[in-house]
């Protein structure tokens, strides 16, 4: 029996794709960077949403976007990590409209290859918001993405549509300027203790009937492309946490 909310798994992942848009990146690799390590120490980022939010940030799906839903959450957590962990001083911009995302890598960047389907190659995804940028939610020419919409996201993700055109240059106000690919476990934790949030997809979910080991851990069986990001860890408890919060609670 699949999972419930196997119908979300809206993560396409594509190693071909994967490889083209890694070969674009400023940083082939993130172990290359100087960096602090992590090992023996842990890092919760998700604490600086709590600090600079309120609150753990999460915008549920309701249909396969959990790739431009992730993105949105990277970004919003760097941003409070600039804030609280960074001590920049600057206030939160805003949360980042999900739905352009969606539309610009199906279309502008997918060029429609994905037809009529749902969801979204994750490395399209990254290309979306590197080469246009990201929208913060509000009204624009009209168009108001004041409020989460993934029927929006939707029709802008369907073949000869894509994201505005009117939208395109409020995108590039906002680009995302850097990413490098994690090849380890190691580079992830050291990513992490040097505040950067980890985003990715995985074609593993969570199954019916899993239970968690003596430590707490839980080995996901279920199948289906998902994205999501990584916002904390403790090395010495051997630890990661896959924040999940686009999907509603079951």
């Amino acid at each position: 029996m699949p999972h419930p909310m196997s119908e979300l798994c809206g993560a396409i992942i594509d190693t071909a794709e994967m490889k083209a848009v890694r070969a674009e990146l400023p940083v082939k690799v993130y172990g290359t960077l100087p960096r602090e390590s992590g090992a023996g120490k842990f890092r919760h980022l998700f604490e600086c949403e709590r600090s600079v939010l309120g609150r753990d940030f999460e915008e549920i799906q309701t249909e396969g976007t959990c790739v431009s839903k992730a993105i949105q959450r990277t970004a919003v957590g760097l941003w409070c990590v600039r804030i609280s962990l960074h001590g920049m001083s600057e206030k939160f911009p805003g949360v980042p409209a999900s739905e352009p995302i969606y539309g610009l890598g199906r279309h502008e960047i997918g060029r429609d290859k994905l037809g009529k389907g749902a969801g979204l190659v994750v490395s399209w995804g990254l290309k979306a918001v590197m080469q246009y940028g990201i929208i913060l939610r509000g009204t624009y020419s009209g168009i108001d993405l004041r409020k989460p919409d993934d029927d929006l996201a939707v029709e802008w993700g369907r073949p000869g549509r894509g994201c505005p055109d009117e939208l395109e240059p409020v995108a590039r106000l906002l680009p995302v300027k850097a990413a490098a690919p994690l090849r380890t476990v190691e580079e992830m934790r050291d990513a992490l203790y040097n505040g950067e949030y980890v985003f990715g997809g995985s074609d593993h979910i969570p199954g019916n009937g899993e239970t968690r080991d003596s430590k707490g851990f839980l080995r996901l069986t279920g199948r289906g492309g998902h994205a999501t990001v990584v916002d904390g860890f403790n090395d010495v408890e051997e630890w990661f946490r896959y924040n999940n919060a686009s999907w509603p609670a079951v």
